[in-house]
């Protein structure tokens, strides 16, 4: 039963009313309590319970005793009858369980339980993939600007503008990994090496990749970030962006879930975004304490967003106004119609990035002559600066 239940992707409870008594009846030579109670120390982020007979949907139907205090949180599924419909949900409910991030150190009882519930999407391979591109050494002067608006503290939102192709993406991927919310491979790698020593705080790790740089600037802290993608339905989506980074939230925020399990998610994709806005980010941040560590959310790519405009006016013009002082607003984006408008018009902090600037040719350069460094069959590595040099300026 042990080996069972641990190697197990799902525990599935298919419960009757006479199922629950005994579970109930706390009889501890029945096999039945013995398996439940196994599973929810162990699996407790893997258990979906259906609910097999007539009444057990019904609100006045509790769900009582050992039951209760397992399965809190829980919704069951209605499988009351096996129609296709009903089939679909209970699919639906596994697979979600299925996708819940393994229970660690990093993930308490709470978190396992709010992700399915949740159910966010994720931005972090598009993400990884921008970071990996970036040039330590280049984008200093935009970084400076990061640092100096932040530094100031007199806004809550940046905006940063560029046309396509310019590296925005590399330079907010940066930012978040940089800030602590983006993970490359290498650093996986070094935190598991770090922790068999001694475990790592997350401050202690930004300040390192900070350091990385020569110049001395005070590290900025990433809480959450979504990266809009336009050939993605969901990616693209603003409230999935919202519900992307609630979720990032209850990893970087202390005290957030324990705040966040209290607000009910039904139907919260259906409400309009103000008001998802306001139900999941909004409501439960400013429920906090103000003693917070000061830290960015990070938003790359609105133009990709399918709705921008929405964005603009029910997240980013509001965000100075409804969140809290210690969370802040970066967003990266083209320089397109209404955006630009809202940007000009709401006297929101921006940096406009020309791809002519003479500081981009600078940082094109320098990548250039990173590629070419390892390319050494290729180009004698006395050549390298000249040739990059060249091609820079093609």
């Amino acid at each position: 039963m042990a080996k069972g239940i641990e190697k197990s992707k799902v525990f599935l409870i298919l419960a009757t009313k006479r199922y629950m008594v005994k579970i109930n009846s706390g009889n501890y030579a029945d096999n039945c309590l013995k398996e439940f109670q196994y599973a929810g120390s162990k699996r407790f982020d893997r258990i979906v319970v259906a609910a097999l007979e007539p009444d057990m949907m019904k609100s006045t139907t509790k769900w009582i005793g050992r039951f209760k205090l397992a399965l809190s949180r829980q919704v069951p599924v209605d499988l009351i009858t096996l129609s296709n419909d009903a089939i679909d949900r209970l699919a639906e409910s596994i697979n979600q369980r299925m996708q819940t991030p393994n229970a660690s150190s990093d993930l308490t009882p709470l978190m396992c339980d709010i992700y399915p519930r949740l159910n966010p999407c994720t931005s972090e391979a598009w993400a990884k993939g921008k970071v990996e591109n970036f040039t330590l050494g280049t984008r200093s002067w935009i970084i400076d600007e990061f640092c100096d608006w932040y530094n100031k503290k007199q806004s809550a939102v940046f905006i940063l503008v560029g046309d396509g192709g310019v590296g925005k993406s590399v330079i907010m991927a940066e930012l978040c990994h940089r800030g602590g919310a983006l993970k490359t491979a290498e650093d996986v790698e070094k935190s598991k090496a770090d922790e068999r020593v001694e475990p790592r705080r997350k401050s202690s790790r930004v300040r390192s990749l900070w350091r990385r740089s020569k110049k001395e600037r005070q590290p900025i802290f990433v809480a959450a970030y979504h990266f809009f993608r336009h050939d993605q339905v969901t990616t693209a989506a603003p409230k999935e962006a919202l519900v992307s980074i609630a979720w990032q939230l209850c990893l970087s925020v202390p005290g957030f879930a324990d705040v966040l399990d209290s607000v009910s998610f039904g139907g919260i994709r259906d409400k309009p975004l103000a008001d998802v806005f306001q139900t999941i980010l909004v409501d439960p941040l400013n429920n906090l304490g103000s003693d917070q560590m000061r830290q960015v959310v990070v938003l790359d790519a609105l133009d990709e967003c399918s709705k921008s405009d929405d964005v603009l006016t029910k997240v980013i013009r509001t965000w100075k106004d409804v969140m809290p002082s210690w969370l802040s607003l970066v967003v990266s984006t083209r320089p397109e119609g209404e955006i630009q408008r809202g940007i000009t018009n709401n006297s929101l902090d921006s940096k406009v990035l020309e791809l002519k600037d003479e500081e981009n040719f600078r940082d094109i350069e320098m990548h250039i002559e990173h590629l070419l460094c390892d390319m050494k069959d290729t180009v004698e590595q006395k050549d390298v600066a000249s040739c990059a040099k060249i091609l820079s300026e093609r």
